[in-house]
């Protein structure tokens, strides 16, 4: 089993590089929000990065993120309000959009909190920190089910609850989130 979840954790992380993933959702449906201030475009500091926001369900959004490399993602989003702190639950949409169907079996679907704040045209994004995060787990600061692979890989295992517990935590943690990225909405 160990090894099982090994290989998941590899195949969540080849996807999200450098983020923190988990195999379970930051939200149960009562913490779900809508924000109708999310919706639109929203540019990158370099000013070619784009990530647009559009309503697809009633407490959901679709992210389709532009990058000025070429490379084009779309995901799926929900708006996480936890105590007085939000997040951005983020999902890779697929595998349905992944032609191959050998690559679609080894798909699995990860979720990434972003720690978020909207600020009347600013949008500020701050990841979990994957090295700040394993640091503290190795200190005893923290306890979460997690799993380790590799020499830098970390995957969340916590069930919704200890996430939420973790997130309410840690949210105003500086250790804990990364720089955050701030966006400006296009106008």
């Amino acid at each position: 089993m160990r090894t099982v979840k090994i290989f998941l954790s590899l195949g969540i992380a080849l996807f999200i590089l450098g983020c923190v993933p988990s195999l379970h959702p930051l939200y149960t449906d009562r913490e779900l929000v809508f924000n109708p201030a999310l919706v639109g475009t929203w540019v990158g500091e370099n000013g070619k990065d784009t990530w647009t926001f559009r309503k697809s369900e009633e407490k959901a959004y679709k992210l389709i993120q532009y990058q000025s490399k070429g490379d084009t993602a779309e995901f799926e989003v929900h708006l996480v309000q936890l105590g007085e702190f939000l997040f951005l639950d983020t999902q890779v949409e697929g595998p349905e959009m992944i032609n191959n169907d050998f690559y679609r079996m080894h798909f699995i679907p990860g979720h990434i909190f972003s720690r978020v704040r909207l600020e009347g045209d600013t949008l500020s994004l701050a990841m979990l920190d994957p090295d700040s995060l394993k640091k503290m787990i190795e200190e005893k600061k923290v306890d979460i089910g997690h799993e380790l692979f590799g020499d830098d890989g970390i995957v969340l295992t916590a069930p919704t609850a200890g996430l939420q517990k973790f997130m309410l935590k840690s949210a105003g943690d500086t250790e804990a989130f990364g720089e955050p990225m701030k966006l400006k909405r296009q106008k």
